[in-house]
């Protein structure tokens, strides 16, 4: 399969690269990403602006804008030919709960939906490290047929992983309710944006409870909602 990977935290990434490597084994792998952090950024593209691009190699590609972007970028002549399905990640940070809403990694995957062909965002759930980049990777390849069977069409994936060393299991859930909120310091004069559950407790088949136990969450979405119910 011809597999096109971006991300929002840049070309340097250390997750992209395990990405290209793991999923080189068995396809073929093309890269075009952000050449700076872009988190946080959403399905945001570029409208009437010029975009730069560098070429690394043949299969690897930096630009300066949007994941988005790269993704419309692929099938836009950088590539010799247009890919078959978007993974996105591998993202530093989760992106559950209403991160599905502004995350760069999601809006990649997300973006894949305007082309019609599926799309896969992927996150370790860690904001410090070290981040085992290699294993997340080794997993998703590992499991991409069976993923790709689970995604309808219309919809995409997002797939958040715990930063452990060894991940076994992945269940198939749906998203927890969360948004930002703004918290206002009149001392220091400024705002700050917080994330902030919206339910007290937190549903075992949630995105976030099944991270939590351990395990790999898996949410199919569709392009304009945050959270589907896995029938299908």
């Amino acid at each position: 399969m011809r597999i096109l990977i971006t991300n929002d935290d840049g070309i340097l990434s250390g997750g992209i690269y395990s990405l290209f490597k793991a999923l080189s084994k068995k396809h073929e792998v093309y890269c075009i990403a952000p050449l700076k952090n872009k988190s946080g950024c959403s399905s945001s593209i570029h409208i009437d602006s010029r975009i730069y691009f560098k070429k690394f190699s043949d299969r690897f590609f930096g630009a300066a804008c949007f994941p988005a972007d790269c993704v419309t970028l692929g099938f836009m002549g950088l590539l010799d030919k247009e890919p078959e399905i978007i993974v996105s990640g591998i993202n530093r940070g989760a992106n559950y709960e209403c991160d599905v809403q502004y995350s760069g990694t999601v809006g990649a995957a997300r973006q894949a939906y305007h082309w019609s062909i599926p799309g896969i965002a992927l996150s370790l759930c860690d904001n410090v490290g070290p981040y085992y980049f290699q294993e997340a990777a080794q997993f998703l390849n590992l499991h991409f047929d069976t993923f790709l069977d689970l995604c309808p069409a219309d919809h995409f994936l997002n797939i958040n992983m715990p930063n452990v060393q060894n991940i076994t299991k992945y269940a198939v859930g749906t998203g927890t309710k969360s948004d930002y909120r703004v918290w206002a310091n009149t001392q220091t004069e400024e705002f700050v944006m917080k994330d902030s559950l919206l339910t007290e407790e937190i549903e075992t088949d949630t995105d976030r409870g099944i991270v939590d136990s351990g395990q790999v969450s898996v949410c199919i979405l569709s392009s304009g909602s945050v959270e589907y119910d896995g029938k299908h």
